[in-house]
Formats: C-alpha cells, structure tokens, sequence
C-alpha cells in the first residue's frame, strides 16, 4: 500500500509486519510454555491450565500465520 503525503510516496508493509509480529509472539509464547514446565518440575507443580491455554493461543495464531501466507 502507498500513501502519498505533500508528493512524498510512503510505502507500508502491514502485511509483513503483521507476520512478523504474530512470529514474535508464538516464539514468546513457546519461551514461556518450557519457562512454566521448568518452573513447574522445580516446584513439583506443572501449571496445566496455563499451559493449554497458551497451547491453544499457538495453535490459534499458526492458523493466522498460514492464512497470511496465502
């Protein structure tokens, strides 16, 4: 997409920094899955709940991710 601004063209990249920010948070996502699961064997207690829900976030944004792709 191109906006012109007092004859000044801007070019916009949503689409890629869309992507690239869903990426980010998957990755933190994961970052903190393995952060629960190491605090959680130290402590004797794994937090399921949260560990689902943010399974279920990964799963949620991969699917917007694929879509994006297209």
């Amino acid at each position: 997409m191109q906006i012109k601004i007092n004859g000044i063209t801007i070019t916009l990249y949503r689409k890629k920094d869309h992507k690239e920010f869903i990426w980010n948070h998957i990755y933190r996502l994961r970052e903190e899955i393995v952060a629960d699961v190491l605090e959680g064997t130290k402590s004797g207690r794994i937090p399921i709940k949260t560990i689902k829900h943010k399974a279920e976030l990964i799963l949620k944004y991969s699917k917007r991710l694929r879509i994006l792709d297209i």
